[in-house]
C-alpha cells in the first residue's frame, strides 16, 4: 500500500521541483517493479529445480530400496545351490529352510531352467544390484547436497520476500549473480 510506504520512508527533504518529485516516485516505483520481476523469476527457478531434485532424490533412494533385495537374491541362490537334491525338472516353485532361521523359504523358479541356472540367475541379480549401489549412493549424495544448497537459496528469497529498500534489490542481485556462477541460471 503505497499510503503505509510513504510512512515507513523518512522525509524527503532533497526534492526541490515537481521533476524531482516525480523522478524520485517513478524511480521507486521502477525499482519495485524491477525487484518484483526478479523476486519471481529467481523464486520460480529455484522451486522448479528444487522439484527436479526432489523428483532425482526420490528415484535413487527407490532405486536403493531395491537394492536392499540383493541379499535376498543371493540367499536364495545359496539355498538353491546347497539343496540341489530337492530339486525336479519343472518345478516353478520350491520351499526351503533358511540357513539362519530355519523358517521355510519359498522361491519362485523358472520351470525352463535348471536348479544351477536359477542359481545362477540369482547371483548375476545379486551383483547387478550391489553395482548399482555403488553407482547410486554418490549420485543420491550429490543430489542432497545440491538440494540443501537450493532450499537455504529459498528460504533466502523468502527472507528477502518484499521490496523496502534499495538494499534489498541488491540482496536479489546477488542472489542472482550466485544462481548464475552456480549455473542455475544463464548470465
Amino acid at each position: 500500500d503505497d499510503r503505509t510506504d510513504r510512512a515507513d520512508r523518512p522525509d524527503r527533504g532533497e526534492i526541490a521541483t515537481v521533476q524531482d518529485l516525480l523522478q524520485t516516485y517513478y524511480g521507486d516505483r521502477l525499482e519495485r517493479d524491477r525487484f518484483q520481476r526478479l523476486h519471481q523469476q529467481l523464486s520460480q527457478k529455484v522451486k522448479t529445480a528444487i522439484a527436479k531434485l526432489v523428483k532425482k532424490r526420490d528415484d535413487f533412494c527407490d532405486r536403493l530400496g531395491q537394492v536392499d533385495q540383493a541379499d535376498r537374491s543371493r540367499t536364495e541362490a545359496d539355498l538353491l545351490m546347497a539343496h540341489l537334491s530337492v530339486w525336479q525338472p519343472g518345478l516353478s516353485e520350491v520351499s526351503l529352510a533358511d540357513f539362519v532361521t530355519a523358517e521355510p523359504v519359498k522361491i519362485k523358479l523358472d520351470p525352463t531352467l535348471t536348479a544351477v541356472q536359477n542359481a545362477q540367475k540369482r547371483y548375476k541379480t545379486y551383483q547387478k544390484l550391489m553395482r548399482s549401489r555403488a553407482a547410486i549412493q554418490p549420485l543420491l549424495d550429490d543430489v542432497l547436497a545440491e538440494l540443501a544448497y537450493l532450499e537455504q537459496v529459498d528460504a533466502a528469497l523468502a527472507d528477502v520476500d518484499r521490496y523496502t529498500t534499495p538494499d534489498d534489490l541488491l540482496a536479489l542481485a546477488e542472489i542472482q549473480e550466485e544462481l548464475i556462477d552456480q549455473a542455475y541460471l544463464e548470465p
